[in-house]
């Protein structure tokens, strides 16, 4: 059984302000510094950099240590793996739909990069466990689809039957 691996990540979050030199902190009421993808949950800094081997679930250790996502797997990076918008509201939802951009313009002002780490599964019985509950994941994930599918046709059915209803009588 090939080991399982899985990617942790928490994003570095920056605005552009002159009086400061240039690239900071952002305003804490505008953005967080370290943050999940989103931008809404704060990440702190400090547990991510310690990332204790405590804090890991039991049998699983760290492959990697903290790395800059310079692939851009969440859209284009630059060479130092930051991406720019206008807002930061608009930098987010390029976050989530995987849409980055990596050209720097005049009127971005806000930026963002991705840290990356990898933890891997060092123990047989943990292994096990989890890629039992990754199948059950995918059958619930599976079942929720096809009752969703089920509920669109049924629910397309009965507006098709109430608007033909409607032009008949």
């Amino acid at each position: 059984m090939s080991k399982q691996k899985i990617e942790v990540d928490y994003w570095e979050n920056e605005m552009f302000r002159p009086i400061h030199g240039g690239w900071s902190t952002p305003i804490q009421a505008l953005a967080y510094h370290y943050s999940d993808i989103s931008g809404k949950v704060p990440i702190s800094i400090e547990n991510v950099t310690k990332m204790d081997p405590l804090l890991l679930p039991p049998g699983w250790a760290w492959e990697t240590g903290w790395e800059v996502d310079t692939i851009g797997k969440f859209g284009q990076v630059d060479a130092e793996g930051w991406s720019y918008s206008s807002s930061f509201d608009s930098l987010m939802e390029s976050s989530l739909s995987r849409s980055l951009r990596a050209e720097r313009k005049i009127s971005n002002v806000w930026r963002r990069r991705r840290w990356i780490r990898y933890r891997v599964c060092g123990s047989d019985d943990v292994q096990h466990h989890f890629t039992a509950k990754v199948l059950w994941v995918e059958q619930i994930c599976s079942c929720i689809t096809d009752v969703i599918k089920k509920n669109a046709l049924n629910y397309s059915i009965l507006l098709n039957y109430k608007d033909n209803r409607r032009k008949s009588g």
